[in-house]
């Protein structure tokens, strides 16, 4: 919420793993989202070690269309994840992921 605006976000991946060995780790994802009054995202995903490759595309359910010709955009994320990370030197109130 920002002033008399509100955006509201909701949707989920399904993962899949292709492989636990832990010298290679590879997941696959599938994914759907959706931005109330404005857009519907469809998402696939790919986990190789400590990568994360996504790619993501947004098409308009809103007037936006207009603006837009009726096309979406593409989006494409690359993730690194720290598997190892140092401990922290006091207990804090919540856990640490």
């Amino acid at each position: 919420m920002q002033g008399k605006f509100t955006e509201l976000n909701g949707g989920g991946n399904v993962k899949l793993a292709l492989s636990k060995n832990e010298k290679n780790e590879m997941a696959i994802y599938l994914g759907g989202f959706f931005r109330t009054k404005d857009a519907g995202i469809a998402r696939v995903g790919l986990d190789y070690n400590n990568l994360h490759l996504g790619f993501a595309y947004d098409f308009n359910t809103s007037d936006l269309d207009r603006a837009s010709n009726g096309k979406g955009g593409y989006e494409m994320a690359l993730i690194y994840i720290f598997k190892k990370v140092k401990p922290l030197k006091i207990n804090p109130p919540c856990p640490v992921y």
